[in-house]
Formats: C-alpha cells, structure tokens, sequence
C-alpha cells in the first residue's frame, strides 16, 4: 500500500469579511486546511491506487477562529483510469450543528494547449446535510506557460478561471496567475498568486489578490 498522504494549504484573500454560516454572502474567503489520506484497502485491478482510504481534515477561517471544523470520513477512488473520487465525510463544529457531506471531486494537471500554455483543472460537487447545508459546487482552471525551469524548481505564468457556489451563493473569478512550484526531497511545495477579478455572482469578498501556499508529502 501507498504511505500515508499529508495535504496542507492557507489561502489569503483580500476583503475578506466575518464567514459567519454563508449567511451574510460571503463564498471563498481566506482559510488554512490540513488533509490527512490512509490507504485501507488494495485491489490489483486499480494498478498504483488504492481504492479505498480514510480521511481526516481539519480547517479554520482566518477571519473568524471560532469558524473552524473537523471531518472524519471515507474516500474512494472510482476508477483507475479516470481522476475521479467519491467522498462521505462527517463534518464536527464546534458552535454549530454537526453534518454530513457527500461530493465527487477530481482534476487533471498538464494538458497541452497551443502555444507552450498548459491546462490545469480541479472540480467538486456534492451535497451538506443541515440547515445552512445543501448542494454545493467548486470547480477551476489555470492555462500557464512555463518562464523558468531549474532542477526542483518551475515559474509558470498565464491566466485563471475560479467558480462556486453553494444554495442561493455563488461567485465567478478570472483574472491573471502566476505559480511557483518547488520539489523538496518527498515534499512538494507550490505558491499561487492571482488577481481575481468576479465576473458573476454578488458574494463578497470582490476583486483583488490572492495568494495559496500549499504542500503535499
């Protein structure tokens, strides 16, 4: 079976206003999460992937400590040969009811476009049980063209595209991007900064920087 896998990123966004429950319409404010994955089970006929695992989560707000949250759940892969995963997760909060979450996620990284750019995506849609819960959808794209390449170390710039929403909330960002990855021994580390500017949807914060630290091992 495949090591555990640690998951770590803090996100920064400018105008970020207190979460609250989604009710003040605010969707993709400023936050830090840790994912933990622990492979429980192998089938020879997913080849390197473990089908099944355990996953453990933990995620806070900046702006508001008190918005934090614990997730326990399963993970399953669907297929070898496509870059899908099936979620349910049990979702604790400390100041607020717990609930249940089911999504599919999944995303694809270095398809070729026309003039040296590449295309990076990553979807989720699922469902959260609960009052302030309900269907729920995040989905974006980057097209980035490489400007430096070094042993461990890579400089891509190009232009992104960012959308979500959940219940009567949602919000659509573009605008440009650039990012650095860094390979560390067995830790990746990456660094995404854009201007975003929201082109749909009325959900604060508006337009203005962003900037993800993230790193996987």
């Amino acid at each position: 079976m495949h090591p555990i896998q640690i998951y770590a990123y803090s996100f920064w966004r400018q105008g970020d206003t207190t979460p609250g429950v989604l009710g003040n319409g605010q969707y993709g404010g400023s936050q830090s999460a840790l994912l933990v994955t622990v492979p429980l089970l192998r089938h020879k006929g997913y080849g390197s992937v473990t089908p099944v695992s355990f996953v453990g989560r933990a995620s806070v707000a900046h702006n508001a400590p008190r918005e934090r949250e614990w997730a326990t759940g399963l993970l399953w892969h669907l297929s070898n040969r496509f870059p899908a995963q099936l979620s349910i997760e049990q979702r604790f909060r400390p100041d607020r009811p717990d609930v249940v979450a089911a999504f599919v996620s999944g995303g694809h990284e270095g398809a070729s476009l026309p003039l040296g750019f590449a295309l990076d995506g990553y979807g989720q849609a699922g469902f959260v049980t609960g009052k302030s819960g309900g269907a729920f959808a995040d989905a974006q794209l980057h097209a980035l063209k490489n400007l430096a390449r070094n042993e461990g170390f890579s400089l891509n710039a190009g232009a992104g595209a960012w959308a979500g929403g959940q219940g009567n909330i949602m919000r659509v960002d573009m605008g440009p991007s650039v990012r650095a990855n860094l390979q560390a021994g067995a830790a990746s580390l990456r660094l995404d900064a854009s201007w975003r500017f929201r082109v749909a949807g009325k959900a604060t914060p508006g337009d203005g920087p962003t900037v993800t630290l993230s790193t996987s091992f």
